[in-house]
């Protein structure tokens, strides 16, 4: 079945060029060429893909000799917090942290929240427990409720087809779990910045700095380890001939704030059912209060399990506050998007980007780190719908988010994926409808941690869900998460999933190898103009942004541009100093002003994601799931 979104970047998004010229375009020095010829990667899935040791993750200020506490941990959530309001030129002080993360925490109190693309109420529950916790403690490392490291991620997979980007670098919280017994009382924190690439002319070899980094932490002391990935995190250092990043990973911007992609993601127990939640870090404007925001946003790759009923008006839940012809409309969208968008992405063997990794395994020996194609499979499931489907919670516990259930309701959509299954290329199995929908659950954030997993923890019990059906009558499932249950990284000893061992991570690692042994061609023809339709989607929008390249940090320029409106002006170089000056010159605008110049950041912000999340293929796979 064609794609249309795999061909968008050829067509519509080409890769923007600056005047500059590549720096390293060769094979890397981190791929060597075995002696079968095949290519070998002289480095280990740990510490260059994860980094979730004790020694690394409790290392403390005074070790790596930074100021401040000498006993805090260098990857602290206090230093996190602190770092992304001073990115923004905001205060971050104690009470400027506090008052930051109660956003967050406050979001839990809202009890239904508009998808405003469909014009829809999404249900969402009221979590008293985590809208109670206390931003104080969990800042303070000295108290039992503290946020506490637990591993970071080099997400290079998720770098876009432009490589505007170089993919994702998160870093994992979870507050201090006293009774390792305990299934409840557990909130974790995933900080998932996206990294402009450094060097936007050369292209893919413009992130050479970034997984040449993360490749030469193997064979390092922890002591080092910490002491570069500090210098990375919080500085944008990188260490590489060819420089270092654009500035710190830690950036309120890299976490969706200036329209690209990056979030903030929360795991929470507290208040059961257990779900996971989204937000951006944006700047407010406000006269008084916090400079920067935790603005909840909807949890990508995760449709409203109703939609995939015959009938969703008539769901008690859904249909109140709703007009019947908004859910009319929208689900009959969501019908269309389904066999047309939504069931190629989830039928990724019949993409080109499938066939080229399982073909790209034999080159490779991989050494204690195998991949298989069934490893390529579950790398590669996503669903990538629109995000006027999606709603703002993913609950993973039972089965109210997953996609076709109650069987009973939705023979509909199955016969529609049923039919879908069948027409993908002949050299791949068909697929039933319950395969597909099997997939469908497995991309969604609470498929992932739980309700498609195996896992021997009691609270969901059995094997994962059939992926696959072979021709053979063998199956593929859905691999385990933690023994613990739900997480992928456990509290409080930063153990890790079973799917993160045995399968994400081997996959990601020989994903970073065929980028580290690419010979890159040259960068293309420089270009400053921003793509047709990033342009098209901003003009249809209302939102006047003079021509950037697509790497640029085009949100500065809508605060120049409205502010410049009112008489005033900002700084319109480096968005760090239009960020700073737009706050500087907040404090002089009336109320109205403010919600203004907040509206149309929002808006520009809401385009641009809305362009890159959903139309904008990945480097190195068809769709970049958010998990």
């Amino acid at each position: 079945m064609p794609n249309p979104k795999r061909n968008l970047v050829s067509s519509l998004v080409a890769v923007v060029a600056v005047m500059a010229a590549p720096l390293s375009a060769q094979v890397s020095t981190f791929c060597t060429a075995a002696g079968s010829g095949k290519f070998s990667l002289p480095f280990d899935i740990a510490p260059s893909l994860v980094v979730n040791s004790d020694g690394v993750m409790d290392a403390t200020r005074g070790s790596l000799g930074l100021d401040g506490a000498a006993d805090e941990r260098a990857f602290s959530f206090r230093r996190t917090i602190g770092a992304l309001l001073a990115s923004a030129g905001a205060p971050a002080d104690d009470a400027a942290r506090i008052a930051f993360v109660q956003t967050l925490l406050g979001s839990f109190n809202a009890p239904a929240r508009l998808n405003a693309e469909a014009g829809v109420f999404m249900p969402l529950d009221v979590r008293p427990a985590e809208a109670g916790l206390s931003a104080a403690a969990l800042l303070d490392e000295a108290s039992p409720d503290a946020m506490v490291p637990l591993a970071l991620f080099n997400r290079l997979d998720l770098a876009p087809e432009t490589w505007s980007s170089c993919g994702e670098y998160r870093i994992v919280y979870g507050k201090n779990r006293v009774d390792p017994t305990n299934p409840t009382n557990r909130f974790l924190l995933i900080f998932e910045a996206m990294v402009p690439n450094p060097d936007p002319a050369a292209g893919e070899a413009g992130c050479r700095r970034v997984s040449e980094f993360w490749a030469g932490l193997s064979g390092k002391s922890e002591a080092d380890q910490a002491a570069a990935l500090s210098a990375f995190y919080y500085d944008g250092v990188t260490g590489h001939p060819d420089g270092n990043l654009q500035g710190p990973v830690v950036d309120f911007r890299n976490y969706g704030g200036d329209g690209n992609r990056g979030q903030v993601r929360a795991n929470a127990f507290i208040t059961l059912n257990w779900q996971l939640r989204e937000w951006l870090t944006q700047l407010t404007f406000a006269s008084s209060g916090p400079a920067l925001a935790f603005v909840p946003v909807t949890v990508k790759d995760n449709p409203l399990s109703e939609l995939y009923r015959n009938d969703i008006a008539s769901v008690p839940a859904v249909a109140a506050g709703n007009l019947p012809a908004a859910l009319t409309l929208l689900h009959g969208q969501f019908a269309a998007a389904l066999t047309a968008d939504i069931a190629p992405n989830l039928l990724s063997e019949g993409g080109a980007k499938h066939a080229a990794l399982t073909a790209g395994l034999a080159g490779f020996d991989l050494g204690a780190s195998p991949v298989t194609e069934e490893d390529v499979l579950l790398g590669t499931i996503a669903l990538g719908n629109a995000d006027k489907f999606n709603e703002h919670q993913s609950t993973s516990q039972g089965a109210v988010d997953v996609p076709g259930a109650p069987a009973a309701e939705t023979g509909l959509i199955t016969a529609l994926l049923q039919a879908a299954g069948q027409t993908i290329d002949s050299d791949v199995p068909s697929q039933s409808g319950q395969v597909l929908l099997n997939r469908a659950r497995a991309a969604t954030c609470g498929g992932c941690h739980m309700t498609a997993a195996r896992s021997n923890a009691g609270h969901f019990t059995g094997a994962g869900v059939i992926v696959r059906e072979n021709a053979d009558a063998s199956v593929v499932r859905w691999p385990d998460v933690h023994s613990g249950g739900f997480v992928h990284v456990n509290e409080p000893d930063r153990a890790l999933s079973a799917a993160l061992t045995d399968s994400f991570l081997p996959f990601r690692r020989y994903v970073m190898g065929r980028h580290l042994c690419a010979d890159l061609p040259p960068p293309a023809a420089p270009d400053e103009d921003m793509p047709a339709p990033y342009a098209q989607a901003l003009s249809d929008a209302g939102i006047d942004v003079p021509a950037v390249a697509t790497s640029a940090r085009f949100v500065d320029a809508v605060m120049a541009d409205y502010l410049s409106g009112l008489g005033k002006t900002a700084a319109t170089g480096a968005l760090s100093d239009g960020a700073k000056s737009a706050l500087a010159l907040a404090g002089t605008l009336d109320a109205g002003e403010r919600a203004g110049l907040q509206m149309a950041v929002s808006r520009a912000i809401s385009v641009a994601r809305s362009i890159e999340l959903e139309q904008v293929p990945g480097a190195f796979v068809e769709t970049r799931r958010p998990h």
